[in-house]
């Protein structure tokens, strides 16, 4: 789902003054797809475990790994927030490392998490090659606080 098509054809508009703004993405994408592609999808979501063996999801959300890896390769600009890369998630570093090996320079990559400890921080430095440890920044801060600081960049 591109998110421009999306709001093309539910004619979203932006006002300036509003600080904030819901978009019902979810509750229309069954919709959404059935009414504007070809695709047929299932509208139920899926949560999937941070978990060595994904095993049992992967086939029904293969595509979705597969487009990360490749929107991962194209991305210059990487921000994670929230997820504290747990020890048992291999296959997140591995769609990362899958995912980052590309033509495109990475800009920087900032980690948004309340936990200021160690070691997260140090959990994700271990999966950075040198270039991306240059750009690589690990910010302490709630969810709300991180979009500021996103806004703020661009």
């Amino acid at each position: 789902l591109e998110l421009r098509d999306y709001f093309q054809h539910y004619n979203l508009k932006f006002p300036g003054h509003h600080t904030e703004i819901r978009i019902p993405i979810g509750s229309q994408l069954n919709e959404y797809f059935t009414k504007y592609t070809e695709e047929e999808v299932n509208d139920e979501p899926v949560v999937v475990p941070p978990t060595w063996n994904k095993a049992d999801h992967y086939s029904s959300i293969n595509s979705v790994w597969a487009r990360a890896a490749l929107e991962l390769g194209e991305a210059e600009y990487i921000f994670i927030i929230g997820y504290s890369l747990p020890e048992t998630d291999a296959f997140f570093r591995l769609l990362y490392a899958l995912g980052t090996v590309s033509h495109t320079p990475l800009k920087s990559i900032d980690i948004f998490n309340p936990d200021g400890g160690d070691d997260i921080r140090k959990r994700f430095e271990s999966i950075l090659g040198s270039g991306a440890k240059a750009r690589y920044r690990y910010i302490t801060c709630e969810f709300t606080d991180a979009i500021g600081i996103i806004k703020n960049r661009f």
